[in-house]
């Protein structure tokens, strides 16, 4: 059998609508298979995890925060997560970090005008911010 282009075009779009009539039939038939359920169960407790794995997030969360505080390290030392990819493994580490090193700076400038008054030296002025700014 010889068939143009367009011939070829029109048993085309014939055997697509076959076809799709022959998967709403086999999806109906999939929809009730015990592999479908046993797929959708696993999705459903996929969900229930994610659930779960949010719950201890936050949990983590509030305990950095607790712990923060009660460390009194104020806003220029903390407890952070590091989370991200690196060279394609997920990392997620705690650890102890300073603030913004800006903002930081901005700070110990201030408290440098007022420790100088008191300060006979650069020795002093170093030991008064330390007490002021420590981990």
């Amino acid at each position: 059998m010889k068939t143009n282009a367009q011939e070829r075009k029109a048993i085309a779009h014939k055997h697509i609508r076959t076809l799709k009539v022959q998967v709403k039939v086999a999806d109906n038939h999939f929809q009730k298979s015990k592999e479908c359920k046993a797929i959708l169960n696993k999705k459903k407790e996929i969900e229930n995890l994610s659930d779960k794995i949010k719950e201890i997030n936050t949990s983590i969360d509030i305990d950095i925060e607790n712990l923060n505080e009660a460390k009194g390290w104020g806003d220029h030392v903390r407890v952070s997560q590091e989370r991200g990819y690196f060279d394609g493994t997920y990392c997620d580490h705690l650890r102890i970090d300073i603030g913004s090193e800006y903002v930081l700076r901005e700070e110990i400038e201030q408290e440098i005008c007022i420790a100088q008054i008191d300060s006979d030296d650069l020795e002093s002025l170093f030991k008064k911010l330390g007490e002021v700014f420590k981990v």
